[in-house]
């Protein structure tokens, strides 16, 4: 993809997250309506990953002293001639 596909940092420290669904149109999020994950990994901004084509799911995190961070949770581009989640923030999306 060009890049090193990597992340500032990552913390498995059961945050949780709400994912808000911004394009609603978008293949991905079809019949997807905004939702929250109690305990997941967290994956820091910058991502190095190509500049994507969609931002379709993006997100906040709540850490467990009660800090939030936004953040991407779906990244969507092209990779030859087809398309690629890019980045998704969670394991269990």
């Amino acid at each position: 993809m060009g890049t090193g596909c990597g992340w500032r940092e990552y913390v498995a420290e059961r945050t949780s997250a709400e994912i808000i669904v911004k394009l609603p149109d978008h293949p991905i999020c079809q019949g997807v309506k905004n939702f929250k994950l109690p305990k997941i990994e967290r994956y820091g901004e910058p991502f190095a990953v190509p500049t994507p084509e969609a931002v379709p799911l993006d997100g906040v995190y709540t850490k467990p002293n009660g800090q939030t961070e936004p953040g991407r949770m779906g990244c969507v581009g092209r990779l030859g001639r087809g398309s690629v989640l890019l980045h998704s923030r969670s394991r269990n999306l």
